[in-house]
């Protein structure tokens, strides 16, 4: 589907404006599609963080009063919230219907896209095997969870002022490069520069410079690797 976008955009493009807007339009579509999906992916990923506090209380009361794992998830995932609740209590039924624990938690580690939440959940398996403590193994699990949302507050702040040098540096080259209209005798730097081919080159390599900015700032700088 973004492959079908992107060329319907840049040959509409193209063809009303020329190459190079088509290309720019290419390249902006691409950009707007990975946006989202980001955009989508931070929000859950947020979501899942929020829950995990959540269900990391509840499973250690619960555990006291209980040695089964398969137990503790199904009373966990009535109080705790999406995206999570529903994904526990699905892995609960399968291994209730199949008799297979472990399958059932390792499906569950793979459809929640959480580095913590697959520790979290591999470690209960584990415990289960070997009539560990629950609450301990929680307990651990917990304290490295809450040192992890510590640094991720600091490692924010650092992407946060990445980001703002990067769109600085961009509004100022835009600046810059529109400034420099007014020393010719055209006045539109666009213009002059899309009269010959070097013009093109440099109008393009100017426009990918910036979208190259743009791409770091927004899938590297900003992108949460949770």
């Amino acid at each position: 589907m973004s492959v079908i976008i992107i060329l319907v955009v840049t040959t509409l493009v193209t063809v009303i404006g020329g190459i190079l807007p088509g290309l720019v339009a290419g390249v902006l579509t691409l950009f707007v599609i990975r946006l989202g999906l980001l955009i989508l992916v931070n929000i859950r990923n947020s979501q899942t963080e929020l829950v995990m506090l959540q269900l990391m209380n509840i499973m250690q009361n619960l555990s006291k009063s209980s040695d089964s794992l398969i137990s503790v998830l199904e009373r966990s995932s009535r109080y705790i919230d999406e995206p999570l609740s529903s994904q526990i209590y699905q892995a609960v039924i399968e291994a209730r219907n199949t008799s297979d624990t472990y399958e059932a938690l390792k499906a569950l580690q793979d459809g929640v896209k959480n580095k913590h939440f697959k520790m979290l959940i591999r470690n209960l398996e584990i415990s289960s095997r070997y009539e560990s403590n629950y609450a301990d193994v929680i307990q651990d699990c917990s304290i490295i969870f809450h040192n992890y949302i510590k640094a991720e507050k600091e490692k924010n702040n650092i992407r946060s002022d990445g980001a703002v040098q990067i769109i600085t540096m961009i509004i100022v080259g835009i600046i810059t490069t529109y400034s420099m209209g007014t020393i010719t005798d055209q006045g539109d730097i666009v213009a002059l520069l899309m009269q010959d081919t070097i013009g093109r080159l440099i109008g393009l390599s100017t426009v990918f410079s910036m979208l190259a900015s743009i791409y770091i700032m927004i899938f590297k700088v900003l992108r949460n690797n949770n």
